[in-house]
């Protein structure tokens, strides 16, 4: 998995919100289902996000608080 910076991000974005401590639950879930998780990143504030692809291609985002000022 590699590290992304936000603008790397191609095409469409959507993030879902999870609970820090159902993290690793969901990125076990996203394996046990065969889904490539294309990185995860630990944010300055402490949150951290997982990406995967959809069917069609768009960013997926699962995202601990922490990750933006607002959440």
């Amino acid at each position: 998995m590699q590290e992304l910076a936000r603008g790397d991000l191609d095409g469409a974005h959507i993030a879902f919100a999870v609970d820090a401590d159902a993290f690793e639950q969901w990125l076990a879930r996203l394996a046990a289902q065969g889904v490539e998780v294309e990185a995860v990143n630990t944010w300055g504030r402490g949150g951290r996000s997982a990406y995967v692809r959809d069917p069609d291609g768009h960013s997926v985002e699962l995202a601990t608080p922490g990750v933006w000022e607002t959440y």
